[in-house]
């Protein structure tokens, strides 16, 4: 069947100096925000962000993992500062061994990775009282926003985390690239603010200030970067409640940011923020996607390598520019020296978690195991390194027939980033529990303003059951461009396996020949390779 996409002109350049994130003064490569997209050094900036909690890892082993982490295409690491990990008995705060907050920041550096802390004070991350110590809840079971008896811990808190930190900022050259304030707080932005506020005055200091978005959250306006999430699964939902819709919709290209069901166990009802970050002035950005799943006593889902990578695939196609996984790297959680550190009922917390394991089923497992995923995922990571740059501003196109609902699995899900005349086409027919038929006989017609129409394949291509795949469309390297990609998805067999961007190189080379582009200028930044590859 012909698929049709009709790529708009060009729009209006992005908004820029709106938001209040400035980086360090001299910083040789500032970060920025734009409305769409961010910039470091002056150029579109694609992040991809995997989170590994170093106190629920062997402080010995964390070099090793952190390179895996790099070797898996992951830029920035993120760590939950975990409030009781740290202080579990009052007045005894605790920076050593697997604690060491400083030299997990260092070793990040050392290896050319950014870091976000996400400081709480409150975290979840499955933890017992989501962070909070005991001795803390012992005085109110609620804390209320900004009541003294409550910020004056949280300020000696992030004093704390001020001192291990010291040094490590963009302003003394350090890793730091973002802070994360507070963890699904959904409708107290002046809280969100007071808290911002406490930290900055502790002596923390980033360009990017974050929060969770999820849920209709209510942001105080401008202050913190909205970032996004998405689960193939969940544990916190019912045990025979079957597959979440709102899980499902993650594996369909839409131009929808928010995921209410993340956190919904712990939100109340009566909460709800609207839309209070308008995407005219935010770009989206990630810090959730799920990287596995936790299990907990009464659910216990199971999540496949490939429900990882076309949730992140589809993400990139629905105009993500910041790729955020968590976990990327699953853990153990640390035995307390008063009780066990798990989320559980007997806290008041809705599920029973694991005491110990925190695996997570993660891209790199609980003992550093790597997985399927991290392969897949590594793909993904690949394009970004090279092309991120060319794909941060472009914009996501939905085609003019789109799926009727979360039920419609006949609709061939498709999208494309495209500006001027040229783009990615991204197809995704992978989805969990329910799989998605075959589509013989496909092509695709993407009308570019700037350009004649492209069809493609060179002849009707079966996309296969479970497959999901990226290709380039009349992208410009050192000059070059190629033709349409060949009929047939590369390495797509009837078991249903994922495709790639361009076939193998003989492939490619048998049937869609390069053409050499007239008076084009490389799009390629300075420095990099300007070698045409044919697999990502």
């Amino acid at each position: 069947m012909p698929h049709l996409l009709r790529v708009p002109a060009p729009p209006a350049p992005p908004l820029t100096g709106h938001l209040p994130f400035t980086d360090a003064p001299g910083a040789p490569d500032p970060i920025e925000v734009t409305s769409r997209y961010l910039t470091r050094g002056g150029r579109p900036w694609f992040p991809v962000s995997g989170e590994f909690h170093y106190a629920r890892y062997p402080a010995r082993d964390w070099e090793e993992e952190l390179l895996k982490m790099k070797a898996g295409g992951v830029t920035v690491v993120a760590s939950y500062v975990i409030w009781i990990h740290h202080e579990e008995i009052e007045g005894l705060v605790r920076f050593d061994g697997d604690r060491d907050l400083r030299r997990f920041a260092e070793l990040c550096a050392r290896h050319g990775l950014d870091f976000i802390p996400r400081i709480g004070p409150w975290c979840h991350a499955e933890v017992r009282n989501g962070g909070f110590p005991d001795w803390l809840l012992a005085r109110t079971r609620a804390p209320p926003p900004d009541d003294p008896a409550y910020l004056e811990p949280v300020r000696g808190w992030f004093t704390a985390i001020a001192r291990q930190l010291r040094g490590l900022d963009r302003a003394h050259g350090g890793p730091i690239v973002a802070i994360q304030i507070e963890n699904e707080l959904y409708d107290q932005p002046g809280h969100l603010l007071t808290l911002k506020r406490m930290a900055q005055e502790a002596g923390l200091s980033a360009p990017l200030w974050t929060s969770t978005a999820w849920g209709g959250v209510r942001l105080p306006l401008d202050e913190l970067l909205p970032l996004y999430g998405g689960y193939t699964e969940t544990f916190w939902t019912e045990a025979d409640g079957g597959w979440p819709d709102t899980c499902r919709k993650h594996f369909f290209f839409t131009h929808q940011r928010d995921d209410e069901g993340i956190g919904a166990d712990l939100r109340p009802t009566t909460v709800r923020g609207g839309d209070p970050t308008p995407t005219d002035r935010f770009p989206w950005a990630t810090c959730e996607l799920g990287g596995g799943m936790a299990v907990a006593y009464h659910r216990r889902p199971r999540v496949e390598p490939d429900d990882i990578g076309a949730l992140g695939l589809t993400k990139i196609g629905c105009g993500s520019v910041w790729q955020g996984y968590y976990m990327f790297h699953g853990g153990t959680n640390p035995a307390g020296e008063l009780t066990t550190l798990q989320e559980s009922h007997a806290t008041g917390y809705p599920n029973d978690l694991p005491v110990l394991t925190y695996d997570f089923q993660a891209p790199l497992g609980e003992y550093g195991q790597v997985r399927p995923s991290y392969h897949a995922l590594r793909l993904q990571h690949l394009l970004l390194a090279d092309f991120g740059d060319v794909i941060a501003p472009m914009e996501s196109v939905l085609p003019e027939r789109q799926p009727a609902s979360q039920s419609d699995r006949d609709t061939l899900r498709w999208a494309v980033r495209g500006y001027g005349a040229s783009g990615f086409l991204f197809v995704n027919n992978h989805q969990p529990h329910e799989p998605l038929p075959a589509h013989a006989g496909t092509t695709f017609t993407v009308e570019f303003p700037d350009a004649p129409a492209l069809t493609l394949p060179s002849a009707p291509v079966t996309v296969p059951t479970g497959a999901y795949f990226c290709w380039p469309l009349r992208l410009d390297v050192a000059g070059l461009r190629p033709g349409p990609p060949p009929s047939r998805c590369a390495g797509s067999r009837t078991t249903g396996v994922r495709s790639w961007c361009w076939p193998p190189p003989t492939a490619f080379r048998s049937n869609s020949p390069w053409t050499r582009a007239r008076s084009r200028p490389s799009t390629r930044p300075p420095g990099r390779s300007t070698r045409p590859r044919a697999v990502f």
